[in-house]
């Protein structure tokens, strides 16, 4: 009976009886975009202005119908290793524009490489005025991350994989008016 108590008093002093929850704001939904396949829209300032075409995130390019078309010259991250594709005849058929399947690929619809932007505008709740604030991006590949034309450098070594970031004070100020 002794050891139940004590292990109750240790339990009982171990809770807290405030709950601090931490708040979130979605980033899920439509965002701006924009292809930069000529990697010209730093040296352009495309952080700037706005983008006309939309994607719906979370989601790829492709399945945003973002990219071009695959053709039996797409150059893949990746490599067909049965190069039989390419000669034998009973694919010939699936070599032709417009019919372009790859039975042994996982080939999406379409198909890009490079540099693309993705602009979000966001409103941060005036009672997070002064509180720290993380970004966290899921599956990010990119190297830069502009910021209400703040210039933020992110360095990346794996792909595909989530980033936090604490976003600085000089950003996140109530806007007002």
């Amino acid at each position: 009976m002794k050891q139940f108590f004590i292990l109750l008093l240790v339990l009982s002093g171990c809770t807290n009886p405030k709950t601090y929850l931490r708040e979130s704001l979605p980033l899920a939904g439509e965002w701006k975009f924009k292809i930069d396949s000529l990697d010209q829209g730093i040296e352009q300032q495309w952080f700037t202005s706005g983008f006309n075409e939309t994607v719906r995130l979370p989601g790829s390019m492709a399945e945003n119908g973002k990219g071009s078309e695959v053709t039996v010259k797409t150059d893949w991250t990746g490599d067909i290793v049965d190069r039989s594709y390419f000669t034998n005849k009973k694919y010939e058929r699936y070599r032709r524009p417009g019919n372009i399947k790859i039975p042994f690929w996982l080939k999406p619809v379409k198909y890009y490489k490079g540099p693309a932007w993705y602009q979000k505008e966001i409103e941060i709740p005036e009672k997070w005025s002064g509180k720290r604030i993380v970004l966290f991006l899921e599956s990010v590949t990119g190297s830069q991350l502009f910021m209400s034309m703040i210039k933020k450098q992110v360095h990346r070594t794996a792909w595909l994989l989530p980033m936090n970031m604490t976003l600085p004070n000089c950003w996140c100020q109530v806007k007002t008016g």
